[in-house]
């Protein structure tokens, strides 16, 4: 977060920041640091995507560069250099003597202070947060909203993954498609849901909850088309199955950069979203004669 301060602070313009480190679970893959990434547009505006190498030891391109300030620093200790003994003491020498200016050359230290960190957030503590299953094998995770991300077992860095403008990934096949988590416990969830019902002092509030789980069952059937935003993207999609407070949406392609006319692709792009990721129900209309081309009418892309 500091280097993102520090990046926007140098006048860099940019509304996504993409991340590497090593696939280490208690460092980088635990329940904490994923809903961290899920509110990465509310904590920094900026959206954060997480790519991880496979784990190892000192052998990837982060630990390279700190392994050269390792290095140096323990040599400016042996020949009486340098005395360092914590970690402000490593970052004044590192600052002194470590950091490069050159235009094609940057090396910046900072430093987090103890307490610079807000560690009391009990809105992401773990007693609300559950684990996502499996993530020794997920190599890319996105932040979508709160309590909510994207992963895929395999990174890509097409043009259509870079630029996120909604067209489909060029190795779909070999990297997978994106899958949605909901990070937030189911129970969680259904307090905050009774708390604002019982706030609610109009007449809507008698309703039971299986009353407006059936109201939202009957919202966004199978084959109506609807919209569903993921991130500050838009993406069209039919549903193709009902499951509670789930969809499960076959997505469109838009069809030669047209705003509004897209393609059902052809690898499948088959997704179980929740119904409160859906924005609205849209018309899809076939374009002229043609049987492969729709028209979306009812939303402005």
């Amino acid at each position: 977060m500091k280097v993102i301060y520090e990046l926007a602070n140098r006048g860099h313009a940019f509304t996504k920041v993409i991340s590497f480190s090593d696939g280490c679970a208690a460092q980088y893959k635990g329940k904490l640091n994923f809903v961290d990434l899920s509110f990465s547009k509310e904590d920094t505006n900026v959206s954060i995507e997480r790519h991880y190498f496979g784990s190892r030891h000192g052998k990837g391109p982060c630990d390279a560069e700190i392994g050269v300030v390792k290095k140096n620093a323990t040599l400016a200790i042996k020949r009486r250099m340098a005395i360092i003994s914590d970690a402000k003491g490593l970052f004044l020498w590192a600052k002194e003597y470590m950091t490069k200016a050159e235009p094609t050359s940057k090396r910046t230290f900072f430093l987090v202070e103890q307490g610079e960190i807000n560690r009391d957030r009990p809105d992401r503590s773990n007693e609300k947060i559950r684990s996502l299953q499996g993530s020794r094998s997920v190599h890319a995770v996105r932040g979508i909203t709160p309590y909510n991300i994207a992963y895929r077992k395999r990174s890509c860095f097409c043009f259509p993954c870079r630029n996120s403008d909604g067209s489909q990934c060029l190795h779909d096949e070999i990297c997978g498609s994106w899958n949605m988590f909901k990070l937030q416990k189911q129970n969680v969830v259904q307090s905050q849901s009774n708390l604002e019902s019982s706030l609610d002092v109009s007449p809507i509030c008698s309703n039971s909850k299986a009353q407006t789980l059936s109201s939202t069952n009957q919202k966004y059937i199978v084959n109506s088309c609807v919209i569903v935003k993921y991130g500050e993207i838009f993406y069209p999609g039919v549903v193709t199955e009902v499951l509670d407070d789930q969809r499960r949406i076959i997505f469109l392609k838009r069809h030669r950069n047209k705003r509004d006319i897209f393609v059902y692709p052809e690898v499948q792009d088959i997704q179980l979203v929740y119904a409160d990721m859906i924005v609205t129900e849209v018309m899809l209309i076939p374009n002229g004669n043609s049987l492969r081309e729709w028209r979306v009418e009812g939303f402005d892309f």
